[in-house]
């Protein structure tokens, strides 16, 4: 897949998608990320806890004390999360626009006490309804180009 098209896929907030887009998107997109996150944990954490088993079993709490290896595995998970939490909005934007509804109501994953429960009924929602037929206000049905 060329940048380009990685880029529309995944990065851009304008346009529609179905359905069926939106679960096969969403279901790349976390799996990539449990698959890079496992790569960069198990061979951080691992030894760490390797090291610490043999060399002080009695003292496995210096792991906690060692705040740098802690930084250092956020700093790597950061480099994952960001751009999978930047692909994940930009399908949840595009498929509530392909329901005509504004691609700003993804804000509701940042209220405070409402973020869990406005994720998963945004993502019931977003999965089982069928969206708008025809032209909406932010384009063209994106079943019909479906040969």
């Amino acid at each position: 897949m060329s940048t380009k098209r990685l880029r529309e896929n995944y990065f851009t907030f304008g346009g529609r998608i179905n359905r069926k887009k939106f679960i096969f998107r969403y279901i790349t997109i976390c799996s990539v990320n449990i698959t890079l996150q496992s790569f960069i944990l198990v061979p951080i954490m691992v030894p760490l806890i390797l090291y610490f088993a043999i060399y002080h079993p009695t003292s496995i709490y210096k792991l906690q004390q060692n705040n740098i290896y802690i930084y250092i595995i956020l700093f790597f998970l950061g480099m994952i999360n960001i751009p999978a939490f930047f692909a994940v909005s930009s399908l949840y934007v595009k498929r509530l626009q392909d329901l005509n509804k504004s691609g700003w109501l993804i804000l509701l994953k940042f209220i405070p006490f409402v973020d869990v429960l406005a994720v998963i009924i945004m993502t019931l929602y977003l999965t089982f309804f069928k969206g708008t037929s025809g032209y909406n206000q932010y384009g063209e049905d994106p079943l019909i180009n479906i040969n």
